[in-house]
């Protein structure tokens, strides 16, 4: 079984960490702050309470004063980073003590927030910055966009996503989608993958409730850099899942009537739990056709009713009149977002946004 992800903040972990804070606070007591960790209750913290938890240690060890802690966080981090085969992650209550403790002071928190996402990102950390400083965050969001620095300009982007997983809600931006999008601007053709990747994923948000928007920026940006063709597409991912035809037509995938003789079939109709699908869908298409396809599975439920999930399949060119075949194979199993239950389920081949021919097999659990 893997290591359970919480375990990062381990003996050695704390060694590292009580040697730096030993170096940046005065009159610092290991043996305390290590009673203060190891509570009662420790072992039955999870990650992001265990973050949490040492944050709220280290606090009780900083000045009252917010100006007086700031350095001495500061001073944390760069002796953080300077520690030989680091790994930062452990590292994210850095950004959280900032949260917790400069809500009232935003420049100093800011200054602070520029420099530390340079070694832990603190994408979680603006969000009570935004919700409290509206006009004055959505500066500062435009003016990273420009930084000479990959991680902060990630930062404009990835701490303004309106569906930020794990993250406090900001809900103007979802509301307002066109505040954020002049950062965007700003950064779709950025040199670093790295922050192109996360403007792909702030459109990709914005498109779940503003769709429209998202077609007639990609449709505007479209054409324009290599690198941004490659971003609009995996920004327009769930719209591409679900067959919008617009963003279809936008990437290239032709005509959704042309093809004919889709057939699909399974290896056999009755599967257990743990066995693996079988899969050929073949079809002809009248003339050259740019074709998507995915496979979508309604998943039996123990509701009765079925849930649906669309899977990638492949991008091909059909040529006129030729034979297209593909294979797939997938297997029946638990996962930690999807419990499978007995019953009816159905695979479906939606091409071009068209569904074009469905299956049903049987699952037994037992």
């Amino acid at each position: 079984m893997p290591e359970l992800l919480k375990n990062i903040y381990n003996t050695h972990f704390f060694e590292q960490l009580t040697s730096i804070l030993a170096e940046c606070i005065p009159d610092f007591d290991k043996q305390t702050f290590l009673d203060r960790i190891y509570t009662s209750n420790w072992h039955q913290l999870e990650l992001k309470q265990r973050m949490r938890h040492i944050s709220l240690a280290i606090l009780e060890l900083l000045p009252p004063d917010f100006t007086q802690a700031q350095p001495v966080i500061l001073s944390v981090s760069r002796k953080a980073r300077q520690q030989p085969s680091v790994n930062a992650f452990p590292y994210i209550f850095l950004p959280d003590l900032i949260e917790i403790k400069g809500q009232h002071h935003l420049e100093l928190s800011m200054k602070a927030l520029e420099e530390i996402t340079s070694f832990i990102s603190a994408e979680f950390a603006v969000r009570p910055f935004l919700v409290r400083y509206k006009e004055e965050m959505l500066a500062q969001l435009l003016s990273w966009s420009k930084h000479p620095n990959e991680h902060v300009r990630r930062l404009s982007s990835e701490g303004g996503r309106s569906r930020l997983p794990w993250a406090m809600a900001v809900a103007y931006l979802k509301k307002e989608p066109e505040c954020i999008l002049p950062i965007l601007e700003n950064l779709k053709s950025d040199p670093s993958e790295y922050v192109r990747r996360s403007v792909a994923n702030n459109l990709n948000d914005i498109s779940k409730d503003h769709p429209q928007l998202v077609i007639q920026t990609a449709a505007r940006w479209i054409g324009q850099y290599p690198q941004t063709d490659a971003l609009l597409k995996h920004a327009c991912r769930t719209l591409l899942k679900q067959g919008n035809p617009e963003v279809l037509k936008l990437f290239g995938f032709g005509t959704r009537n042309s093809v004919s003789d889709s057939r699909l079939q399974l290896d056999k109709s009755e599967y257990r739990l743990g066995e693996t699908v079988e899969f050929t869908f073949s079809c002809q298409a009248a003339a050259t056709l740019h074709a998507r396809l995915q496979y979508i599975i309604d998943f039996a439920r123990k509701s009765g009713k079925s849930s649906r999930k669309v899977f990638y399949l492949d991008e091909a060119t059909l040529e006129t009149e030729q034979p297209y075949t593909i294979h797939k194979k997938f297997k029946l199993q638990h996962y930690t977002t999807r419990q499978l239950y007995a019953g009816e389920h159905q695979i479906s081949i939606m091409l071009n946004g068209d569904e074009k021919a469905t299956a049903r097999f049987y699952l037994t659990t037992e």
